[in-house]
């Protein structure tokens, strides 16, 4: 009772920050050494022991309160995540016990034996803790997709660079891989690149050879994809998300970039708002990544591209003119601007 009473003042004078793993730790802790006190409570206790009862429950209630405030900072600050979710449960049953408790214990000032509603409520709320558990664990309640769900809304209220993209694929199962695929083809081009790029970071599975090839469609009359491209094990940074997820699909065009006399094919991933391509080669090694390029902040360009409107640029191989638009390769020059 005492490490509770000291923390609540050390946190309402300023000495210490108000942090939830201390917190509910101080209050399982009270809460336990309470029941202990209490025992069958048929038993005679002293009146130092029931007066530590009495006060120990009307900590409960400010300890609950000190937790939902850090818990609110963490949220406001970097959003929901399962664990907070689940943090979020544990204060909910926190506050029943601190009513509850605090409840018994004015009940107790008007006579009958001391703190003996303690065996009522601890009931009710063995039953409330049970309900709880049975509802995050179904759908209705799952902490993995609630979070997902508020953490995609809170893509769209910040900005992109301050939001963690990869913790939608590491910690979001598949409610976060696909809030992913969802944002990628958001029409605000940063929120859709920034998802996009943390789909290739990190796929959700390395595809089959045949799930590859039906997630792309060449758009070049008469050619077909080499089964070494299909077949190749991919991974890393920039790699078309069509040749490692199976639920991302591609566009493929054939064209000699570097004017070798060879076709390279560029896998176009996006729609008309916001679009990226990757320029694979062939070489001696087999097949590799040799460049990405961006669509301008101009629309038209992929519709241009499906039309075959498009060529390299002579003499180097580095630029595409797309009606009328000259696009770099990444590395190479300056973003595309809109050109015409």
């Amino acid at each position: 009772m005492l490490a509770a009473l000291a923390e609540i003042v050390a946190v309402i004078a300023g000495l210490r920050a108000t942090e939830l793993a201390p917190i509910l730790a101080l209050s399982g802790f009270l809460i336990l050494c309470i029941n202990a006190s209490y025992g069958s409570g048929d038993v005679w206790r002293p009146q130092w022991r029931r007066k530590c009862e009495f006060a120990a429950a009307f900590l409960l209630l400010p300890l609950a309160v000190m937790g939902t405030m850090a818990l609110a900072s963490r949220v406001q600050q970097y959003g929901w995540t399962p664990d907070r979710i689940m943090a979020a449960a544990v204060l909910m049953g926190l506050g029943g016990y601190a009513i509850a408790y605090g409840g018994a214990a004015l009940i107790s000032l008007g006579g009958g034996n001391w703190m003996q509603r303690l065996e009522g409520a601890n009931g009710a709320m063995a039953f409330a803790g049970l309900g709880l558990i049975a509802v995050l664990a179904s759908p209705l309640a799952d902490p993995v997709r609630l979070s997902v769900e508020t953490q995609g809304l809170r893509a769209t209220q910040i900005a992109p660079a301050q939001f963690d993209f990869s913790w939608l694929n590491d910690e979001g199962l598949r409610f976060g891989h696909d809030a992913l695929v969802g944002m990628s083809g958001a029409s605000d081009p940063a929120l859709a690149r920034s998802a996009y790029l943390a789909l290739m970071a990190a796929p959700a599975r390395q595809a089959t050879p045949s799930e590859i090839g039906a997630n792309i469609a060449v758009r070049t009359p008469g050619a077909r994809l080499p089964e070494e491209l299909l077949a190749q094990h991919w991974s890393g940074a920039g790699i078309p998300p069509c040749l490692t997820n199976v639920a991302l699909s591609c566009d493929a065009y054939f064209l000699d970039m570097d004017q070798d006399g060879r076709d390279e094919i560029m896998l176009v991933y996006g729609d008309d708002t916001a679009w990226w391509g990757g320029v694979m080669k062939q070489d001696v090694g087999g097949w590799h990544l040799a460049g990405t390029m961006a669509s301008p902040p101009c629309p038209g360009s992929l519709a241009a591209l499906r039309a075959g409107n498009f060529s390299p640029v002579t003499p180097g191989w580095r630029d595409l003119l797309v009606a009328g638009q000259r696009l770099t390769m990444a590395g190479a020059g300056k973003p595309p601007v809109c050109m015409r």
